[in-house]
């Protein structure tokens, strides 16, 4: 992340549990927390990467289903 300004890290309220403590103080302009909102996370990632930036989402697999029907 040091040499690319172009990734984001995206994770609903996992801050923790996903290992993106260290990454959102060090770059906290490209860290996003969008709240327990898996399906809010997902499509922000896909207008990031439109926009030419490179999301990250952290989002555990049992609640990843919840945004099933933003990506279909």
């Amino acid at each position: 992340a040091a040499k690319d300004n172009k990734l984001m890290a995206i994770t609903p309220a996992m801050r923790e549990g996903s290992g993106m403590v260290e990454f959102s103080r060090k770059f906290p302009d490209r860290y996003f927390d969008v709240a327990i909102a898996e399906q809010h996370a997902v499509t922000f990632a896909a207008g990031l990467a439109i926009g030419g930036y490179k999301p990250i989402v952290a989002i555990y697999s049992t609640f990843l289903q919840r945004a099933y029907d933003q990506v279909l």
